[in-house]
């Protein structure tokens, strides 16, 4: 009997034990395939990492090559995706999501408001901003190196603005939503045309990227007028209207002093040159002797939030410009007088913008997801996709990015962020002890500050430059400065660009 009790318990013994080894194994099994999964995943989003900047110098060579229409005050044209390789199972794709207001793939920098040009009266005027918030902007700029901000996220260093201030509704961010080939149902996306594109926070009216390079539209340097009188000038002056326009120029000299695009503009009021005749003069003439000028709105891509910063240009006549622009012809768009030969700005209006307005838009806001689809079904679901937004940088015949961020986990932060802000609402709402609300509104705004770090980075941490500085060539690269004085072989550190190099 004590034989077979023993011989029981020796084969429990040897049951618990395989049972013990076939658990520990299979334990071990499921973290050796966890383990190789989360490496397929990690080499799989470093593999679309890769695809996705390959993406963005593709997207910048599509961009650089309509300069020319760029010039003419065109807006350029891209694919809503673009396919890197094709393996026959899996495409490898490079897929532009819509972000802007109206839902556009592509967004002029030049159509917002550049903030480290901007006076607080003309930030004043848009929509979103008081005067106090515009003033406090303008302090804080003058605080920073520079005298300038180097993102628009710095502007949350400011008190009074916020993250909803400054992005709109956090709940509204769609990116994953998007590189899924999930754009929202046809409701959604009816209602959404029928209000029509708002801005949805400043930071779809407002930039640090204003910048242009001075050209003609025929691509050959502008002629600067805010220099003495020479043979020099004389020659450009000739060679571009005429040894008669020369020669009353040079009696102009005599008179009148150019140091700012304004006093063309009073020049030709008072020599009573009709509006239409001004289109010349203006493309050709400066008064700024840089390779690049700053701070420009651009007429063509603003919104009518953004045009009502400019002086004199109230709500209805920034409406006036953004649907009058819709029936411009290719020769209308590629002027800044337009808006005077629609007789919608009087000449008086117009004196105020000069220096102020362009027509052109030289730095482009894109947002892509990267990564691979099934080749059978290229507009469905991107695999382990990877989300960048981007800044690409036409100022100079060699494209750049002035910005680049990855922002993959931005619709889940947004989403932690927004249910934190409704949390606190009805916290809010209940009537807490006001000492105890005070420290929860803290707690709170600290934790939406944190997990968005991770999005925006910290104030200022707005670029990222892929490339070393070199030495910029005035456009084309082929032709030497035509500015009197020496030519300028070197961007003008008085304007420098966010992104190029740093100031």
């Amino acid at each position: 009997m004590r034989h077979e009790r023993r011989r029981g318990f020796v084969i429990v013994a040897v049951l618990i034990a395989g049972i013990s080894g076939l658990w520990v194994a299979t334990s071990l099994l499921f973290l050796m395939q966890s383990d190789v999964r989360s490496a397929e995943v990690t080499m799989s989003r470093t593999q679309h990492r890769s695809l996705g900047l390959s993406g963005l110098r593709l997207l910048s060579d599509v961009l650089v090559e309509q300069r020319d229409v760029l010039l003419s005050g065109g807006m350029p044209t891209v694919e809503d995706q673009y396919s890197l390789w094709d393996d026959g199972d899996r495409e490898a794709v490079v897929r532009l999501l819509p972000h802007g207001p109206d839902g556009s793939r592509l967004v002029a920098e030049a159509g917002r408001v550049d903030i480290n040009h901007a006076t607080a009266e003309m930030l004043a005027s848009l929509p979103m901003l008081t005067l106090s918030q515009a003033e406090a902007i303008v302090a804080a700029r003058a605080t920073r190196p520079g005298a300038r901000f180097n993102s628009i996220y710095e502007l949350l260093a400011i008190e009074g603005i916020d993250v909803t201030d400054l992005l709109g509704d956090l709940a509204d961010e769609r990116s994953m939503d998007q590189a899924l080939g999930e754009e929202g149902d046809l409701a959604e996306r009816v209602e959404a045309r029928l209000v029509g594109p708002q801005p949805r926070g400043l930071s779809d009216v407002l930039t640090v990227y204003g910048f242009e390079p001075n050209l003609q539209q025929s691509g050959k340097r502008r002629i600067d007028l805010n220099v003495p009188w020479s043979d020099e000038l004389a020659e450009r002056v000739t060679e571009r209207f005429g040894d008669g326009a020369a020669r009353a120029l040079e009696q102009i000299f005599k008179e009148t002093s150019f140091d700012e695009d304004a006093q063309i503009v009073r020049v030709l009021r008072g020599f009573r040159v009709p509006p239409e005749d001004w289109v010349e003069p203006l493309d050709a003439l400066t008064t700024i002797p840089d390779v690049h000028v700053a701070g420009r709105l651009d007429l063509n891509t603003a919104s009518a939030e953004a045009l009502e910063s400019l002086p004199g240009v109230d709500q209805s006549l920034a409406d006036r410009i953004v649907a009058e622009r819709e029936s411009l012809d290719a020769s209308e768009r590629a002027t800044v007088v337009w808006p005077l030969t629609r007789d919608i700005l009087t000449g008086d209006d117009y004196e105020q913008l000069a220096g102020l307005v362009t027509v052109r838009s030289w730095t482009w806001r894109v947002r892509i997801a990267a990564g691979t689809v099934a080749a059978d079904d290229p507009d469905g679901p991107i695999e382990h996709a990877v989300v960048y937004e981007a800044v690409i940088d036409l100022a100079d015949p060699r494209p750049r990015l002035g910005y680049l961020r990855e922002i993959t986990m931005l619709q889940t932060a947004s989403t932690l962020a927004a249910a934190l802000e409704l949390e606190a609402e009805v916290a809010a709402a209940i009537e807490p002890d006001p000492v105890e609300s005070e420290l929860a509104d803290l707690d709170d705004l600290m934790s939406t500050s944190d997990l968005l770090e991770d999005m925006l980075g910290p104030a200022g941490d707005g670029m990222l430059e892929i490339e070393p500085p070199i030495e910029e060539t005035p456009w084309p690269a082929d032709e030497p400065a035509e500015s009197p004085g020496p030519p300028v072989a070197a961007p003008d550190t008085g304007t420098p660009r966010v992104g190029r190099w740093i100031p």
